[in-house]
């Protein structure tokens, strides 16, 4: 019987790209584990109930992206993958307005070559360009409503380090009201119940 040819064919995926290339290891600053460019983390030693060069198993954030919790006793940490890579790979934030953008707009494709250090502004311009979030320039105002998603967006940029100055600029709303959403007094939307929360006397960044 004549063996047919066998036909690959080849799809787009951002992670069978990570895996396909070579995947190098380099530690993250403070801690005793390790970053990846394909966005994995491991453990770097091994530690009482924790296996060293093991892959950690992520959660999601409210916003959807990938988040572990690291433990280095008495400290742990709960924060974004694809802050451990960038800091593991390209270095510090250049400053306290500079957030992690993700080149493909893929929130969980957390490969080195994704990632960038940008400012808030040009975050949000490059999410325009992709079509992730609509041009609300001339539309905010001071009676302006906020979505759930904005909500969870300005969580996140205050956690990174953005002013409430800036987030209010931004928004077309008050300081006041910038606090309320921090407060989650305005918006608080419960977290899902299997993203993971782990008691921290650090402070978790996005």
């Amino acid at each position: 019987m004549r063996k047919l040819p066998t036909i690959f064919v080849r799809t787009f995926d951002a992670h069978h790209e990570a895996t396909a290339a070579p995947e190098e290891w380099k530690p993250i600053p403070g801690w005793p584990y390790e970053a990846s460019t394909c966005g994995h983390i491991r453990r770097a030693l091994g530690s009482r109930g924790a296996r060293a060069q093991h892959n950690l198993k992520h959660g999601m954030t409210a916003e959807g992206y990938p988040r572990v919790g690291l433990s280095d006793s008495p400290r742990r940490l709960s924060t974004t993958v694809h802050r451990l890579v960038a800091l593991a790979f390209i270095g510090p934030a250049p400053s306290r307005i500079h957030e992690i953008n993700h080149k493909n707009g893929i929130k969980t494709d957390n490969r080195v070559d994704n990632l960038e250090w940008v400012t808030c502004a040009e975050n949000i311009a490059h999410a325009v360009r992709l079509g992730l979030r609509a041009d609300k320039r001339g539309v905010l105002n001071g009676r302006a409503k906020l979505t759930a998603d904005d909500a969870a967006e300005i969580r996140m940029k205050l956690g990174n380090g953005t002013t409430y100055d800036q987030v209010a600029k931004e928004y077309g709303i008050g300081k006041s009201q910038v606090w309320n959403v921090k407060a989650r007094r305005a918006w608080g939307e419960r977290v899902q119940k299997d993203t993971p929360t782990l008691a921290t006397n650090v402070r978790p960044t996005p």
